[in-house]
């Protein structure tokens, strides 16, 4: 991930139903960032990972697989 620095980046995984997972803060101070996750837990299933830098946020789609 590369963009504008601040301070701090949030990630927060929500199950099918909305429900808070897993919650994260990484540094973005340099304006990029190389981040992995480890979701060896988690069962199969479709999760949405929120990106939040700033007042932006992105969504992705994570798909787990057994």
């Amino acid at each position: 991930m590369s963009g504008t620095p601040y301070e701090e980046v949030e990630f927060m995984l929500f199950n099918a139903v909305g429900q808070l997972v897993k919650r994260d803060v990484s540094d973005f101070g340099s304006g990029s960032l190389v981040r992995s996750f480890d979701y060896g837990y988690l069962p199969a299933a479709i999760y949405t990972l929120r990106i939040q830098a700033g007042a932006s946020a992105r969504y992705v789609k994570v798909a787990v697989q057994r």
